[in-house]
């Protein structure tokens, strides 16, 4: 479980806290001194009675000590994080389109093996997830922002080409994913399937980094058998950096999978569609606002007892 702040900035008003108990201890002494101002021998006893460990009014302190505390960590956008069981997931399909998709260890290809397969996977979604296409060569494309339409989706999909922009940009691939899954506060996953390795762009490590503070799940497939395919315009053989892949699927706790041949592609994509088990997010800030009305209205009712009278 993990606690994180949308603007932890707001955190420093806790500093305050010693103030406040000062401003207590202070009010304490200043009412014990005004006692002393009447004649009244009960007062005069009140104040000079072996003292409590604990007075009446510290409670009606401690209620808004706690009324303080919840403001400021609802302005501060507390959200806590665990591993839970939803099908609430925003989904971004990221597909290779770097011409080493053209190889002909698939039939027809690669690419068009792993379109059919991606298109099947947006099939199985659950109703209520959204889900956007990206495809990735030596930069990558939005090619359909979030969407419930998952027919548009499966459009998209098939739509995508071969993009003539040389090398193979995982990285971005994953950071630009990250990006449009942003705005929304549910559960977060990319599903990414490549057959190569990153030759362009910035360190994968930098994309986990970023995958990992934003809470996103990365699965990731390698597409490609163990023999490889040659491809258009090349006689080079194209190799699937596995080691790499493990380690962004599993440093942001999502898996590897190695598809060798279109059964494993498929069922690569289903073991992934029944996932349940991602980044849930609960923002604290509207539970917190219910606390903070039930304690005014507990700090109501003391101020019309004992518990908010001189000690």
């Amino acid at each position: 479980m993990e606690i994180t702040f949308s603007d932890p900035r707001a955190l420093y008003f806790l500093l305050g806290i010693p103030v406040l108990l000062v401003a207590y201890v202070y009010n304490i002494n200043y009412k014990k001194k005004t006692a002393l101002k009447f004649s009244n021998f009960e007062a005069v006893y009140r104040v000079f009675k072996p003292a409590k460990i604990f007075s009446y009014n510290i409670l009606a302190f401690f209620v808004s000590l706690v009324i303080f505390v919840c403001l400021v960590l609802a302005a501060s956008g507390a959200t806590v994080w665990y591993n839970g069981k939803t099908s609430n997931v925003d989904f971004v399909v990221a597909v290779d389109s770097s011409a080493s998709m053209t190889a002909d260890d698939f039939e027809p290809n690669r690419l068009e093996a792993a379109k059919d397969a991606a298109s099947n996977f947006v099939e199985k979604l659950p109703r209520n997830a959204k889900a956007a296409v990206l495809s990735f060569s030596g930069t990558s494309f939005v090619e359909l922002g979030l969407t419930n339409d998952f027919k548009k989706t499966k459009e998209t999909i098939k739509a995508i080409e071969i993009k003539e922009i040389a090398g193979t940009d995982i990285a971005n691939a994953v950071i630009t994913s990250v990006n449009l899954l942003m705005p929304e506060t549910r559960p977060k996953v990319i599903v990414l399937l490549t057959d190569g390795r990153s030759t362009v762009g910035v360190p994968l490590e930098l994309a986990v980094d970023y995958a990992r503070k934003n809470h996103v799940v990365v699965y990731a497939i390698g597409i490609g058998t163990i023999e490889g395919g040659k491809f258009a315009g090349s006689e080079a053989i194209s190799t699937i950096d596995e080691e790499a892949l493990k380690g962004l699927a599993e440093e942001t706790n999502g898996a590897y999978y190695a598809a060798r041949n279109k059964k494993e592609l498929a069922r690569a994509y289903d073991e992934i569609s029944n996932e349940k088990k991602q980044y849930v997010n609960i923002r604290l800030a509207p539970l917190l606002l219910s606390v903070i009305l039930f304690l005014l209205v507990v700090q109501w009712i003391l101020s019309f007892t004992k518990y908010n009278s001189l000690p």
